[in-house]
């Protein structure tokens, strides 16, 4: 049963939730009647569950990292379930490994990725380059701040340390090239700069190497172009989901997990859950359910 607005979501024997059967049988209740008097923006959802030892776990809206790292330390797949899509990518990048983040179908981060390093020349690509990497793993802003600065100064910066050589030849490489070909190896040579780094985004990491891929294989296409197919063939034929992500709603609608985390229940409207979200939050795991509030 779903109230009007916030008001209330029960589960019970006989309710539609089987993705928890075991809260099911326990009667499950998520209450958002209780506002703040002065705020009604200040919602203080609390979650009822009729037994002492049953999946769901509850923390407070200042632990949300703590939830996340608790539930990643447990056997089988995990959904961290968030409003928007940008919330999602930061929190997998402060779990540091322990979760990825799920790219939505249309993946618009790819495409305009594909353009501005398709569209970008000489050191101005290589740019672009960094920033791609930095946007899908841990370490990149830090390792390559000082090469970054010489190639908008348009030089090549030659550093002390030895294990940057290699990406600094492959971005060299990027920026005196007129093709796109040098660009994969400079993305796997980023990867490999520093064994700290970690892919939180490599559903997007992975789907770029396809795109320079399948441009190299039919120079017909521009870069946006093959990226364009690449996720339409993912649409088409279905995508591999890691079986521990942090993602939103609408893109683990219908799939379900061990455990899931739910986040972003309180708070302003525009940041909380919606009660349709909610539900098909709600109903990912199937062994555990652990609510942030």
């Amino acid at each position: 049963m779903a109230d009007a607005g916030y008001g209330s979501l029960r589960v019970n024997e006989t309710g539609s939730m089987p993705a928890l059967p075991s809260a099911e049988r326990a009667g499950l209740c998520v209450r958002f009647s209780d506002c703040h008097p002065r705020s009604p923006d200040r919602i203080s959802p609390r979650l009822h569950n009729g037994f002492d030892a049953g999946p769901v776990t509850t923390f407070g809206a200042n632990e949300m990292v703590r939830a996340c790292f608790h539930v990643a330390g447990k056997q089988g797949s995990i959904a961290v379930v968030r409003k928007w899509a940008r919330d999602a990518h930061g929190l997998a990048q402060r779990l540091n490994g322990a979760l990825t983040s799920m790219e939505e179908v249309e993946c618009k981060a790819l495409l305009e990725a594909a353009r501005r390093i398709e569209t970008a020349e000489g050191y101005a690509r290589s740019i672009e380059v960094i920033d791609f990497a930095a946007s899908c793993m841990t370490q990149v802003s830090t390792r390559l701040r000082g090469v970054r600065r010489g190639l908008e100064a348009e030089r090549i910066v030659r550093t002390r340390a030895a294990s940057l050589e290699p990406t600094i030849d492959a971005l060299s490489l990027v920026a005196v090239s007129a093709g796109l070909a040098p660009v994969e190896f400079a993305l796997r040579e980023i990867v490999q700069l520093d064994p700290a780094s970690v892919l939180y985004r490599r559903e997007l990491f992975s789907e770029m190497i396809n795109t320079l891929r399948l441009q190299q294989a039919d120079p017909s296409l521009t870069l946006r172009d093959a990226a364009w197919q690449v996720r339409d063939r993912a649409r088409q034929h279905g995508r591999d989901v890691e079986h521990r992500t942090v993602s939103r709603t609408l893109l683990i609608k219908g799939l379900e997990f061990d455990h899931a985390v739910v986040l972003d229940i309180a708070g302003p409207e525009r940041q909380r859950l919606t009660m349709k979200e909610l539900y098909v939050a709600l109903t990912r795991g199937t062994t555990s359910l652990a609510v942030v509030c």
